[in-house]
């Protein structure tokens, strides 16, 4: 089936009307497969349960059996990762970024020298990563005084050296 967006008011309606795709999609088949594209991780796992618990509006039978729930940031991931892994690049995941946050802490700490080996200054570099990762160059503040003199200004600083030749970033709220 090709690709198909049925705009609907929020809550009941759009439950309804996702069943009623979902089984139109499915054409009979329990085991047809179908995506379904959701705003965020939250809205797909809301939609699961209301499929699971037999949808609404359309009666049972409907089921989850082969239903994906994709946000539109795995979606385009999924669609581009084989062309990112021909090249040798594969997906940053938490661990990474720890990884590279803790390498980059040895070799330059900076303003973080003091706190350096404290494993709450790698939680909080990793959550500052995780939340200014999809922010773009422009769009980050520049910083003054003390921290504009060491690489560690930069929240990106480890992986703008090190990761981008061999990794490609992952939104924070993708699975890890």
């Amino acid at each position: 089936m090709p690709l198909e967006v049925l705009p609907t008011p929020y809550g009941r309606p759009a439950l309804s009307r996702l069943t009623a795709a979902v089984a139109a999609a499915k054409a009979g088949d329990p085991l047809a497969p179908v995506t379904v594209v959701v705003p965020s991780n939250h809205v797909g796992v809301t939609a699961r349960r209301a499929l699971a618990a037999g949808g609404v509006g359309v009666g049972p039978g409907t089921g989850v059996a082969a239903v994906t729930f994709l946000t539109a940031y795995r979606l385009a991931e999924l669609l581009g990762a084989p062309g990112l892994a021909a090249a040798g690049r594969r997906p940053v995941s938490t661990p990474v970024i720890a990884a590279a946050l803790r390498r980059a802490l040895r070799d330059d700490p900076g303003i973080f020298a003091p706190v350096a080996d404290h494993p709450a200054t790698e939680t909080a570099l990793v959550a500052t990563f995780a939340e200014l990762s999809d922010v773009s160059d422009p769009g980050l503040p520049p910083c003054a005084g003390p921290c504009a003199t060491t690489p560690a200004s930069s929240p990106r600083w480890p992986t703008t050296r090190r990761q981008r030749p061999r990794w490609w970033p992952r939104s924070p709220s993708s699975p890890t």
